[in-house]
């Protein structure tokens, strides 16, 4: 329920709210889905690769400068950079960017949804 400025009282339609309880539990699920088996997992072989190079970055050795060969996109390993500077250098850590993109990305795909088939969708 919401009030006006002219103090008139506006019910929320019914669908609004459950699009908006919906959005919580898809990013918690999302977001808790994945904790258990962050830190239990060890790497997969690319996670070791991008982990390596991140870490190489965050000590101040950047392979994108240093004249090594890399054919992959440096955001993804700038930003694993930055968060092993921010929290150090662990496997739970150097998956946080993924976690957080995947968070994003449902919220991103909730708002598209709405804005290309109307709210009842």
């Amino acid at each position: 329920m919401m009030t006006t400025l002219l103090g008139q009282v506006i019910r929320a339609p019914r669908s609004a709210w459950v699009a908006q309880v919906g959005l919580v539990v898809a990013v918690a699920v999302a977001g808790l889905a994945p904790l258990g088996p962050l830190a239990a997992n060890r790497f997969h072989h690319d996670e070791a690769v991008y982990s390596r190079w991140a870490l190489d970055i965050a000590s101040g050795r950047d392979i994108m400068v240093s004249g090594s060969p890399v054919d992959k996109p440096p955001l993804f390993l700038y930003l694993q950079a930055l968060s092993f500077k921010l929290f150090g250098a662990t496997e739970t850590v150097a998956r946080l960017p993924s976690l957080l993109a995947t968070l994003g990305s449902v919220i991103i795909l909730y708002h598209l949804g709405r804005r290309l088939f109307g709210r009842g969708t």
